[in-house]
């Protein structure tokens, strides 16, 4: 409970920061009104209240009856609800090329029919291998990985696997993890199902957030996998194998501390928690290697945010109701009150882990945790607001006696230009290259057109009404633009201190 509780304070502060910036972006009060958060906290709200009202007044209570075949069909509509929100959380990180809607949803269901070939699979299994669950750690181990993650990975991968060789859909690195999630969203949506009608809806909070994603990341590790080797120009097939068995080690290793009542269950939650840190990186990197990459298309963290919310809280609004229709009233606050403090910690989790990205075209980070355990119970934050496309102008800062540098500066400014893309600077993530509509001479040694800017530690955002500090660098020539990278020896060791402001964009500019 006190995890649940820290972290509906971190979403709290996280809030009063997004709206602030986002009221200082719209620039007057019916603008904000207009945004999407504004807009996806109004739904939030609304789903809220709607809810407590309809199981205050026992609306309809019972109305529908407890049949199994109803039980059945509400159970569907849940887990078709979470498929569907998942779904749309990836389709916000396909940006540049969208895929066509015809074809996931025949990887959908496809996905759904290969969920079918788990029970001969499985049968077969029991019958001619020694594979059985006994309790014991040695046989349960490699039931939970052959018996179970190899089939079900394996059934997963099948609807990719036709999207990949029988269609030119799959064109882009991001397109591969995208069917290969889908594909996990059609598998989950039918096991979800079962569960969700095993235990009269109540197992809601955990087929939404912890199996329905760890389904979408295992067979992400395929997935991502693949698209590097594609990128690479490497063989496929061989990767693919061993990509698979790790999927199934992986799928193994979650469900293995949950199959025996006396195993730590809690190492399935640890491991839950760093496959989140993965998936985030997984995303991030496929998305910065595609083709198409243009910064201007990127979506907006904090629109993605709370998207992920307002979605959830309306699907878990509707489920109470459903019970409520079903089972009677007080079965529905029973559903409410027994989930709500679970599904409010963890969907603050994944939704700000989900939408901290950055974007930086071409770069490819390390497949790796952090090594600080307590940053696993922690969301996932991005580097620094994302300033890309933003057009804006420099004068000379008032702070201090100016350096001899600034002062060689001073006669430039003040100076315009655009902030064209986030940079990755050595190991630093928080410098955008600044292109200005006049070149500054600095010598053979440095380039006049292209600079690196980031904003000061006291600063987040960039407003139109006030300018805030920022550093500037030089670039050395010559300049590699192909890549969205500069070494640590690649700038000036020195930087400017200048004031930055945001412009109104030019019609028919990015802004």
């Amino acid at each position: 409970m006190i995890f649940q509780a820290a972290l509906l304070i971190v979403l709290l502060v996280q809030l009063s920061e997004d709206l602030r910036i986002t009221r200082r972006l719209a620039g007057d009060r019916a603008a904000f009104l207009r945004t999407p958060l504004v807009r996806s906290l109004l739904v939030c709200v609304g789903a809220i209240v709607l809810g407590r009202t309809l199981l205050d007044t026992g609306v309809g209570a019972g109305v529908l009856g407890r049949g199994k075949a109803m039980l059945f069909v509400l159970s569907t509509v849940a887990s078709f609800g979470i498929s569907f929100l998942w779904y749309r959380y990836l389709t916000w990180l396909d940006m540049f090329e969208r895929e066509r809607r015809r074809y996931i949803l025949l990887t959908f269901f496809l996905a759904c029919a290969s969920t079918l070939l788990v029970f001969p699979a499985s049968d077969l299994i029991h019958r001619h291998t020694p594979l059985v669950l006994d309790g014991t750690a040695w046989n349960d181990w490699w039931y939970s990985t052959l018996a179970i993650g190899l089939v079900e990975e394996t059934a997963k991968l099948l609807p990719y696997l036709v999207m990949l060789r029988a269609t030119r859909q799959v064109n882009e690195p991001f397109d591969h993890l995208l069917y290969g999630s889908v594909s996990a969203l059609g598998f989950a949506f039918m096991e979800n199902v079962l569960y969700l009608e095993g235990s009269g809806m109540h197992s809601f909070t955990g087929r939404a957030f912890t199996s329905s994603v760890s389904h979408m990341f295992d067979t992400s590790i395929i997935c991502y996998g693949v698209a590097l080797a594609v990128r690479q120009g490497r063989p496929v097939w061989p990767r693919l194998l061993g990509l698979l068995g790790l999927a199934a080690l992986a799928h193994g290793f979650y469900d293995f501390w949950l199959l025996s009542p006396g195993r730590p269950a809690i190492l399935t939650f640890f491991f839950y928690l760093g496959t989140l840190h993965l998936w985030v990186v997984m995303k991030t990197n496929l998305v910065n290697i595609s083709p198409h990459y243009f910064a201007g298309a990127l979506a907006a963290n904090r629109t993605i945010r709370y998207r992920i919310l307002s979605g959830f809280v309306v699907l878990y609004a509707l489920v109470a109701v459903l019970v409520q229709l079903r089972a009677g009233n007080a079965e529905a606050w029973r559903f409410a009150k027994g989930n709500a403090f679970d599904m409010a910690g963890t969907l603050v989790l994944l939704t700000m882990t989900f939408s901290s990205f950055t974007f930086i075209r071409g770069h490819v980070a390390p497949l790796r945790v952090p090594l600080d355990l307590r940053k696993w119970f922690l969301p996932r934050y991005e580097e620094g607001a994302d300033l890309s496309g933003q057009r804006i102008t420099l004068r000379l800062t008032e702070r201090g006696a100016p350096t001899d540098q600034e002062t060689f500066l001073a006669p430039h400014l003040p100076l315009e230009g655009v902030l064209v893309e986030r940079i990755a600077f050595g190991e630093e993530k928080d410098w955008f290259m600044f292109v200005p509509d006049r070149a500054i001479p600095l010598g053979a040694k440095y380039v006049p057109d292209r600079f690196l800017v980031n904003l000061h530690k006291d600063h987040d955002m960039l407003s139109f009404d006030r300018y805030a500090l920022m550093r500037m660098r030089a670039l050395k020539a010559p300049l590699d633009l192909s890549v969205a990278r500069v070494s640590a020896d690649g700038a000036s060791k020195s930087f400017f201190r200048v004031y930055a402001r945001r412009l109104v964009p030019h019609r028919g500019a990015t802004a």
